[in-house]
């Protein structure tokens, strides 16, 4: 269903106004890995499976949204 993510690479030099967006990243990422690990105890139908497969889109294009905007901004 899910294609395999790479690991986040953090710049080896991260300027002092990026570390609370590199912090929503992180926590983005542990709301998406418990998300995955709930949804693949449901039964493949239920409505409560689809509830958090939707819950699990939007946070995954949230997370890439604010990847790609964290990457514009770096100098």
């Amino acid at each position: 269903m899910m294609m395999p993510r790479a690991a986040h690479s953090v710049p080896a030099v991260v300027s002092l106004f990026a570390w609370p967006d590199l912090v929503a990243l992180a926590e983005m990422e542990r709301e998406r890995q418990a998300l995955i690990a709930r949804i693949a105890t449901l039964p493949r139908n239920s409505h409560r499976r689809i509830v958090l497969a939707a819950r699990l889109q939007d946070i995954t294009h949230r997370s890439l949204a604010a990847q790609v905007d964290l990457r514009r901004r770096r100098p």
